[in-house]
């Protein structure tokens, strides 16, 4: 059974939907539950890699959907990225889909895909999704954090904080 994880959007901590290891910042309320990013197992490193280059992830989750639908790894973005995204040099298979929120046609959102292939064997799944979340984690880590920050505020889309690593210290004068 796939596991999702619940991550915070400020510190990145992250845990299993079943723990009660929630972050201080939802304990203390500088968030609430509608702000915590979800994610698969397996995507959670990709989830809080976009997050600190300044994307509003929603969610990240792997659908192997029965019948005939082709399985999919889908990253959710709170935001329409309609400029501002780095799909120039993005993984092979992965493109950017645009979405309307049913029930508003005012309201846009974007979703990184990357449809797989059809495969009889799990383990031949397993291992497809494998090398995909890898492709995925390697272009992430390859993005310009300031430079993608950079393009979004000039786009106009709200920018996600990056972690925080404890209070900033004051330097001495």
């Amino acid at each position: 059974m796939d596991v999702m994880f619940e991550i915070c959007p400020l510190c990145h901590h992250a845990w299993s939907e079943s723990d009660n290891d929630f972050c201080s910042c939802l304990r203390k309320g500088r968030i609430n539950d509608m702000d915590l990013v979800y994610a698969h197992e397996s995507l959670v490193n990709v989830a809080r890699k976009l997050m600190d280059k300044g994307f509003q992830v929603h969610s990240c989750k792997i659908e192997k959907a029965p019948g005939y639908s082709r399985p999919a790894v889908k990253i959710y973005f709170r935001e329409y990225y309609d400029a501002g995204f780095p799909v120039g040099n993005m993984p092979p298979d992965w493109h950017l889909e645009s979405r309307i929120l049913s029930g508003d046609d005012s309201r846009r959102y974007s979703v990184l895909v990357d449809y797989l292939q059809f495969y009889d064997d799990d383990e031949e799944l397993e291992h497809e999704l494998a090398l995909t979340i890898s492709n995925l984690e390697t272009w992430v880590d390859g993005l310009d954090k300031e430079g993608i920050r950079a393009m979004l505020i000039l786009a106009g889309k709200s920018v996600a904080p990056g972690k925080r690593r404890g209070p900033k210290r004051r330097q001495p004068l």
